[in-house]
């Protein structure tokens, strides 16, 4: 995993935040998955409004500035182009609406437990209700194993949970 500090469009490196904004997010984080997958994988990631934007821009637009700044990072004359590309829009996908949970500026340490804390016979789940795992798959997935764990503790009793879980 690498992450890439994004220069201001007008290339006067400013410490102004404003003058980087519009690039904010652009691209800012890339996974290497070849070891888990078997297979040179590469992930890259946006957010805020450079992820609003991506959801409207062609992928072959995206796969051009994504080769052209990893060509920029490695020092390569040209990146070679990728065998397969998958651009995925969250912000179209009904299931995700373009958005995992982040801490806001007022946000305080047990929230986490209150929004995974159930309202009569209504349990929730979902990695914004894990404080250990927050925003990942993982969290959601220990979510819901404590979330049906307290279903199943209501209709039968205590169940014992590994501390493993830890949401």
């Amino acid at each position: 995993m690498f992450g890439l500090l994004n220069t201001p469009l007008d290339s006067t490196f400013s410490p102004r935040q404003a003058d980087y904004a519009a690039r904010r997010g652009r691209f800012y984080l890339f996974w290497n998955c070849a070891k888990t997958s078997g297979l040179p994988v590469l992930v890259a990631l946006m957010a805020g409004d450079s992820a609003a934007e991506a959801e409207c821009t062609p992928a072959a637009e995206l796969v051009a500035e994504i080769t052209a700044r990893l060509a920029s990072i490695f020092r390569l004359p040209e990146s070679p182009t990728p065998r397969e590309v998958i651009v995925t829009r969250w912000g179209r996908d009904r299931f995700a609406r373009g958005v995992y949970s982040y801490l806001g500026p007022e946000a305080e340490p047990g929230d986490y437990g209150d929004m995974a804390r159930g309202v009569g016979n209504l349990h929730f789940a979902g990695e914004a209700t894990c404080g250990t795992h927050p925003a990942t798959v993982h969290g959601a997935y220990l979510s819901g194993l404590r979330a049906a764990a307290e279903v199943v503790e209501a209709m039968v009793g205590p169940v014992p949970l590994p501390s493993v879980f830890g949401c």
